[in-house]
């Protein structure tokens, strides 16, 4: 997919930061380091398949940390400032969602830089979808400057608002009545 969430849970400190961003870096498709390049993990079908990062990284990477207690420095340097050098090099935006201000006060403090904090996993998806839309519909105009407009005005006007994207992709209408 293009945007993938993850959950983050409890403290991570120095012992677990290299097994954490192996970790995160599987299950957003990113490289892993040499000795692991040529691993392959066992389907569910008794197959053999390749990793998931043979698939294109997201677009936008989601760390729910409503539940993440903490990090110390060491964990900090270790796991999270290559996570996002990786993903910013692979064209991938890191979203936090629920990140506690003593957790993000710890994480700036030791080198890393968040760009993108939201107060909860649902004002991260629907940031990181907003942006997926506006790649998809027409850039003539900001999403922000985007209103409700009949159905008329519509047929005649390039910009179309994200609800009637989703109805159209979809294509269920029913669901976006007014």
């Amino acid at each position: 997919g293009k945007i993938v969430v993850l959950d983050l849970r409890g403290f991570v400190f120095f012992g677990a930061a290299a097994q954490l961003l192996a970790k995160l870096r599987r299950d957003l498709r990113l490289p892993f380091e040499a000795s692991l390049d040529s691993t392959w993990y066992r389907g569910s079908s008794g197959g053999m398949t390749p990793p998931l990062r043979e698939l294109p990284p997201p677009k936008f990477a989601v760390l729910d940390c409503s539940d993440f207690s903490g990090v110390d420095a060491t964990a900090a340097r270790a796991c999270f400032v290559p996570l996002r050098r990786q993903l910013k090099e692979c064209g991938s935006r890191l979203f936090f969602a629920g990140l506690q201000p003593d957790v993000k006060k710890t994480l700036t403090s030791h080198g890393f830089v968040v760009d993108y904090d939201f107060s909860s996993l649902d004002a991260a998806l629907e940031n990181a979808e907003e942006a997926l839309l506006g790649h998809l519909g027409s850039t003539s105009s900001s999403s922000s400057s985007r209103r409700r407009r009949s159905a008329k005005s519509e047929e005649n006007d390039a910009s179309v608002s994200i609800r009637h994207i989703l109805a159209d992709f979809l294509g269920r209408d029913k669901y976006f009545a007014d």
